[in-house]
């Protein structure tokens, strides 16, 4: 929407915010740095330069800045931006997050978001290569269930025993509360997982790395658990089959957190006092 800055500043003198989801940059710069492949790491590598010089010269433009997370918000600073900076995370209507364990698969695993975003797709096969061979093997009945949209053909066509390549649901909240551990296994990305605040909501038990879980205000192993290598992510996992009680109880406190912290009500509200706040002072 920056592309539109220039002709809004011809047309009128109202305030510009700009709500920031991630730093785009960031998430090829990350890719970049995971590629093994030399040729495709040095064109990632342009992309991020590309991406970083658009992105700092348009926030040069706004009034208001808007970051999803408090790490992008110092990144943001850092590019010696004018505009005022308030964090403010993604939220949710909590009401239409309504936990039903009427027919939860335990303790199925599963992975939600879409499969046309190169940081799921990248998580996924880090999971299935590194991680999913050696919980299989402690778990022969285990279920692994990859669901998303625009899901690429070698998952539809992976022939994995115990990997159920699930596709585009129909309602994200039913399926959801259909499974029991959340796993997020991202190596790159920015900004907040929306798909994360959700599973909070319902009172998952969630496995992510720290990439995976940026941005949330989480206590690992209190409302989360995060894995940011393969032997941490099996143990992790291994942890909630073994240990329900465990899993239920991260998963009432995974909802709280949601209650406290992403509820857009709340949320809604200090982002309105911040804009009076500032429009006011200009007064």
């Amino acid at each position: 929407m920056c592309l539109y800055i220039d002709t809004i500043r011809k047309y009128s003198k109202a305030k510009i915010s700009l709500r920031a989801h991630n730093l785009e940059y960031l998430v090829w710069e990350r890719l970049a740095d995971s590629e093994r492949n030399p040729v495709k790491r040095m064109y990632l590598n342009i992309l991020t330069k590309r991406l970083l010089h658009f992105e700092a010269k348009a926030i040069e433009k706004v009034d208001f800045l808007i970051p999803i997370t408090s790490v992008d918000a110092e990144l943001f600073e850092a590019m010696n931006t004018d505009a005022s900076v308030f964090v403010s995370p993604a939220g949710l209507d909590l009401e239409d997050y309504v936990i039903d364990k009427s027919k939860k698969d335990w303790p199925g695993i599963f992975h939600l978001g879409a499969l046309n975003w190169m940081p799921n797709v990248q998580g996924i096969e880090w999971f299935l290569k590194e991680i999913w061979p050696k919980l299989h093997t402690a778990f022969p009945k285990l279920k692994f269930y990859i669901a998303g949209r625009n899901m690429p053909d070698w998952l539809n066509k992976l022939d994995r025993v115990g990997v159920v390549a699930v596709g585009e649901v129909e309602n994200a909240v039913d399926f959801m509360n259909s499974k029991s551990i959340m796993v997020v296994p991202l190596l790159s990305g920015s900004g907040m997982r929306i798909k994360i605040i959700e599973g909070l909501a319902l009172g998952k038990t969630i496995v992510s790395t720290s990439i995976g879980a940026e941005g949330i205000d989480y206590e690992d192993e209190t409302d989360i658990l995060i894995a940011d290598e393969p032997d941490e992510f099996i143990n992790a996992i291994k942890k909630c089959i073994n240990n329900p009680d465990l899993a239920n109880r991260i998963g009432k406190n995974a909802r709280q957190l949601a209650e406290k912290e992403y509820s857009n009500k709340i949320l809604v509200g200090k982002l309105i006092g911040f804009y009076e706040q500032k429009l006011n002072m200009g007064k």
